[in-house]
């Protein structure tokens, strides 16, 4: 027997029943958070732009997997299993910084220098002195000096 909603409202409260755990799914890492482990995992469980940032990593990562042929599969897998392993140790590094410009986010090393600060990470260099600070960012320079008062 098939049942019908004889009030407006009450198809939209059934697509919101069903629907909204599938939505707050959506709101976590790609990983389960009940299993977490190490210190990584968790902290990304607990920032909403890491666990985006991981659903959208994922996401790639199923999408190249999809079309991987004459077992590249098997290797994509084993670099992965590798990244994962250097994600959970790279937060002991002291001196790195996520830098974010519109959609896109590079991640930036402490390198060293004669004077100042700089960072520098994939087309991506960040240099800090005083007042002045310089980016780099993809072939596109941009310069600030500090206002006198802030």
């Amino acid at each position: 027997m098939r049942r019908r909603f004889s009030r407006p409202g009450s198809w939209v409260a059934a697509l919101v029943v069903t629907i909204a755990p599938a939505a707050l799914r959506a709101e976590g890492p790609a990983f389960d958070c009940s299993k977490a482990q190490g210190e990584v995992e968790p902290l990304i469980c607990k920032d909403a732009e890491l666990a985006a940032l991981d659903r959208r990593l994922d996401g790639v990562y199923k999408e190249a997997l999809g079309k991987a042929r004459d077992g590249m599969d098997k290797s994509l897998r084993t670099e992965q299993r590798g990244w994962v392993g250097g994600r959970n140790e790279c937060w002991k590094a002291k001196g790195d910084a996520r830098l974010e410009r519109g959609d896109q986010t590079v991640t930036v090393w402490l390198v060293p220098t004669g004077s100042g600060s700089r960072y520098e990470g994939r087309n991506v260099t960040f240099w800090s002195k005083g007042d002045e600070a310089m980016v780099t960012w993809l072939g596109s320079d941009l310069k600030c000096r500090a206002r006198p008062g802030l």
